[in-house]
């Protein structure tokens, strides 16, 4: 529900955690929806952390930790049809770094994959009203539906770039 999506949309899909965090409470529940999931953020002391929540669940081989920074990510291009990067960006340090971190997520994210990002915390005006407004219009309105489900990672930068100049 919270991602809008089928329920098996996840199965068999190859998922990255952007910043993932010690508790790992995205990564637990993309492989209990299916799917093969890694998680990173930076350093490495939180993977051991990663790895005991992951165990406190019952344990999975379909997550795997690493380090990694999302304007410099060590993975392949187009190595996840699902990228998650849930409240990363706001740490970042200027709208460069930010630049640095769309172009990075959308170069591992495969053709037709989906990049899901959330750039602060819980609650806010946007979480509460403007983004169940988008979903609604997204699952009602079939032009802008498609508009969004075809938009090309290559064009994120721009479409970045018009909004920086709202």
């Amino acid at each position: 529900d919270y991602f809008n999506v089928e329920a098996d949309f996840f199965k068999g899909k190859k998922v990255l955690d952007a910043g993932c965090g010690d508790t790992a409470k995205l990564s637990i529940k993309f492989a209990k929806l299916g799917a093969t999931v890694v998680g990173c953020d930076l350093g490495e002391d939180f993977i051991p952390i990663a790895e005991a929540s992951v165990a406190r669940w019952g344990g999975s081989n379909a997550i795997s930790f690493e380090s990694a920074n999302v304007i410099d990510l060590p993975f392949e291009d187009e190595s996840f049809d699902f990228v998650c990067c849930h409240g990363v960006l706001l740490h970042l340090a200027d709208f460069e770094q930010v630049d640095m971190a769309f172009s990075e997520l959308s170069r591992v994210l495969k053709k037709g994959g989906a990049l899901y990002t959330v750039y602060g915390v819980v609650g806010g005006l946007i979480e509460k009203a403007i983004i169940p407004a988008v979903r609604e219009y997204y699952s009602n309105n079939t032009d802008f539906r498609v508009f969004i489900d075809n938009i090309d990672t290559a064009d994120f930068a721009s479409i970045y770039e018009f909004s920086e100049r709202l």
